[in-house]
């Protein structure tokens, strides 16, 4: 995937602009719908974009992006959380990196120890249910493609090694 200029516009609508701060860490900011998750200082971070996976680290150029669904990695410096890689998974929104912080506005949030295998089966025969159908609508094969990915997502959040 071709990185855009500066200034210039990807595919997905994001704008990039270069930054002059260089530090050894930035603020990850997590939003969903029912407010702010966290915010906490953080070393680096890879999350799911819309067209693949987005790594950022300290003095990143300012970006924009729509978020796909699957795993956000980041290794937190706080001294309040757990310090180290942290997992979590996000579903759908957009990301923004600028002046140190990146704000992650996601439609959902999933933590570890939320889902257990039994609840993972479950969401994923939902999504087969939905998209076994012959005569299904485009918005119903998003909504089935959706459940698929963030079941994929939950069960590699609970796999032993992932870290």
């Amino acid at each position: 995937m071709a990185i855009p200029a500066e200034g210039q516009s990807s595919a997905s609508g994001s704008t990039t602009t270069s930054t002059n701060k260089s530090s050894d860490r930035f603020l990850l900011r997590v939003i969903t719908p029912l407010g702010l998750l966290f915010e906490e200082p953080v070393s680096n971070v890879s999350l799911p974009g819309a067209d693949g996976e987005i790594g950022v680290l300290p003095g990143h150029v300012s970006y924009n992006g729509i978020l796909g669904t699957g795993l956000l990695k980041y290794d937190s410096l706080s001294t309040e959380a757990a310090s180290g890689k942290n997992l979590l998974v996000v579903s759908g929104g957009f990301c923004s990196f600028s002046d140190g912080v990146l704000t992650i506005l996601a439609d959902q949030v999933d933590l570890p120890g939320q889902f257990d295998v039994t609840k993972i089966s479950q969401l994923r025969a939902e999504a087969e249910e939905i998209l076994k159908d012959a005569n299904i609508t485009e918005t119903s094969r998003i909504l089935g493609q959706s459940k698929l990915q963030r079941a994929d997502a939950l069960e590699r959040l609970l796999a032993p090694g992932v870290h």
